[in-house]
């Protein structure tokens, strides 16, 4: 009987068979030249080949069709080896797998299909298995701490502790759309709409990250149960006007604390983030230039940002410098603290080696003497923004001043913009028409 032969030749130059039949030690010896690669079929178990490789891999396929399908498929059975080794499969395996392929492919079942099916199966039972608290911690250690901002995970951490740890203990499989839709409503009710959204988009992140699906937070979002405001509706464009600004500067002069008087005072200078402000440090400032460079370990864009400094701004920070060293020399002195050369932060806590950290109840006060309670310290940055607007400047020049890094974050002073061109513009008309009205 004739045995069909591969036009493959080997080291003795002779044709390598291409059907044998499958046993250990044929399977560990067969080899292929460098650069080429070499198909053998098991005369056995119809449908099962080796593939091996120059290089010496070797792995099991399944060749044939699948019913109702006109091309035949390759489809992986695992890589060859001894059954005892984690990833790789022997002989006998590898030809049962290969049968039970077979049985389902004359059925019509794709093995592709089902592999993904039952992978996908395998990950919904183990996440629906799962406890809230479970999931959180895993989310935790390796998402929140690992690729978000040290802030934002500072945020999320709080969310949960105070609005979803009372759900640690239920399974994740049996929160429904209408529990997510119950507690937006009870927040929302209890505390602010921005609260209960910021909740349940956590959720749903976090639902997300665990493959539970579908998800009752996009579910509930679908079958519009819960309305999420529009990001564009929540961009508050608060901004303060020449008589309220002159009050928040008379203010500040009156702040006992000067410390978070001028951080108020410079976050309305740079237009900079709160946190980039309290964490604000001398070595990243250079006076001279009149440039403010934030790390990009700092930066929401996670990208290094140059702020721009104005006159005010280096004088201010230049007063700082000497009230910094003063107040440190003092505080040594005071408490004997060991000699220290000088303060890293622009905006010192009490402790010099820390960072400037609660500032919320003198801002308060602040907002409160001067009658501008309903001013968010992040409206001091769209103050610097609006104020630029009405001025002319372009929107590439605030979008970079305010470090975003997409134009359309900066395209709610476009407003402003035209108002601060209408002037000019009317002017003109007024000129060209002056001697009669425009014709209809």
């Amino acid at each position: 009987m004739h045995t069909s032969q591969m036009r493959i030749a080997g080291d003795t130059e002779k044709a390598l068979p291409a059907k044998v039949k499958f046993t250990e030690s044929r399977v560990r010896e067969a080899t292929t030249r460098p650069g080429t690669r070499r198909a053998m079929y098991d005369t056995a178990t119809p449908g099962l080949l080796l593939s091996i490789t120059g290089t010496g891999s070797k792995a099991f396929y399944w060749y044939g069709r699948v019913k109702g399908q006109v091309k035949p498929i390759r489809y992986h059975l695992g890589d060859a080896g001894s059954g005892k080794i984690t990833g790789k499969i022997s002989v006998d395996e590898a030809q049962r797998e290969a049968k039970r392929v077979s049985a389902d492919a004359a059925q019509g079942i794709d093995p592709r299909a089902k592999r993904v099916a039952t992978k996908a199966k395998a990950i919904k039972d183990a996440a629906t298995a799962e406890t809230i608290g479970q999931l959180w911690k895993r989310f935790e250690e390796k998402h929140l701490r690992i690729k978000c901002r040290p802030s934002t995970a500072h945020n999320d951490v709080s969310r949960y502790s105070l609005h979803l740890s009372p759900w640690a203990g239920r399974s994740v499989a049996d929160v429904t759309k209408e529990d997510v839709t119950a507690m937006h409503d009870r927040i929302t009710t209890t505390l602010t709409p921005a609260t209960a959204d910021k909740v349940l988009q956590l959720l749903q992140r976090l639902l997300t990250w665990g493959k539970l699906d579908p998800n009752p937070v996009t579910l509930a979002v679908a079958d519009e149960t819960i309305t999420f405001r529009n990001p564009e509706d929540s961009k508050i464009s608060r901004f303060l006007t020449k008589e309220e600004l002159g009050r928040l500067l008379k203010t500040l002069d009156e702040t006992s604390n000067t410390t978070i008087a001028d951080a108020i005072r410079f976050a309305l200078l740079s237009g900079a983030r709160k946190s980039n402000i309290t964490g604000a440090k001398w070595m990243d400032l250079h006076l001279e230039q009149g440039l403010w460079i934030i790390p990009r370990s700092q930066s929401k864009s996670g990208k290094a940002m140059t702020v721009a400094l104005t006159i005010e701004a280096v004088t201010l920070l230049r007063e700082r410098r000497k009230m910094v060293d003063i107040w440190l020399n003092r505080r040594q002195r005071r408490y004997k603290l060991a000699e220290v050369e000088s303060c890293d932060f622009v905006f010192p806590g009490q402790n010099p080696a820390v960072p400037l950290r609660d500032l919320n109840s003198t801002w308060r006060r602040v907002r409160k003497a001067a009658g501008i309670a309903d001013v968010r310290f992040h409206d001091l940055r769209h103050s610097l923004a609006s104020w630029m607007a009405l001025g002319g400047a372009s929107m590439i020049q605030i979008g970079r001043q305010l470090g975003h890094s997409d134009q359309q974050s900066t395209a709610r002073y476009v407003h402003l913009q035209v108002e601060a061109v209408r002037p000019a513009t009317q002017a003109a008309t007024s000129a060209m028409f002056a001697t009669g009205k425009p014709t209809k």
